[in-house]
């Protein structure tokens, strides 16, 4: 089903007729979906492109055809260091940071050699108390809601114009999930920072989106606000009854 919202010259990402394949299998099947401003929230179940869907944003992943558009740019023949440099802050399913490297040497090797950045190594442990508390350890010692933080600070460090979270509350008890959730919120309300969330928990990623998409077999099936579908019955059906919320 294709996007029918209103395409202005200020979407942030806009993207057209997506076509990706891992050999013959049609991973994404033209996804077209716009994301102004605010919180876009993708929901699906695991093995329904979404994944995918952000490793090609990024540039980990080719499509064979369609279009990405970061801020009227095209992007989808970029390196993923290229489509970083444009803005794009990328945090991974899995957090995937370094064992060895402690919290604030994480913070400060993203931070690289910029100055008057907007987010400083000071400004993440204000915002995230729990790694100033946990600055001199390793990747290896935190826990799993520990590192989802130091993923998304270290995302931040990169000051992205938007802010690609994959599946950001995958592992986590439920009042870690909440905690994850209320910093993604304050980031686009105190910020205005734009946030690409991508979710299996559908009951707190569209609660959270201004905007929301349900992905099935790698292609777009609903649309609407967040509100809007989370009223809706196949929604309620097939990811909230029973489920994580």
């Amino acid at each position: 089903m294709a996007d029918r919202s209103p395409r202005t010259s200020r979407a942030v990402l806009r993207i057209d007729d997506l076509q990706v394949y891992y050999g013959e299998s049609h991973a994404l099947q033209g996804v077209s979906l716009t994301l102004e401003r605010g919180v876009l929230s993708v929901v699906g179940r695991n093995g329904m492109g979404k994944t995918t869907l952000c490793n090609t944003i990024t540039g980990l992943k080719r499509a064979r055809s369609g279009s990405i558009r970061l801020d009227g740019r095209e992007i989808s023949a970029l390196e993923p260091h290229e489509v970083h440099r444009l803005g794009v802050g990328y945090v991974p399913q899995g957090r995937r940071v370094w064992p060895s490297l402690t919290v604030d040497e994480h913070l400060r090797l993203a931070a690289g050699g910029q100055r008057d950045a907007s987010w400083t190594v000071e400004r993440v442990y204000q915002t995230f108390p729990r790694l100033a508390e946990r600055k001199t350890n390793g990747g290896s010692q935190l826990s799993g809601g520990e590192q989802q933080m130091l993923a998304i600070a270290r995302a931040l460090m990169g000051r992205p114009k938007l802010l690609l979270l994959d599946e950001p509350s995958l592992g986590l008890a439920p009042l870690i999930v909440k905690q994850i959730f209320e910093v993604i919120k304050e980031l686009n309300r105190t910020d205005g920072l734009t946030v690409f969330l991508v979710e299996q928990n559908a009951f707190h990623a569209l609660k959270l989106a201004h905007r929301g998409y349900v992905m099935v077999n790698g292609s777009i099936t609903m649309s609407g606000t967040g509100a809007e579908l989370l009223k809706r019955e196949e929604v309620r059906a097939a990811y909230l009854k029973g489920g994580r919320h």
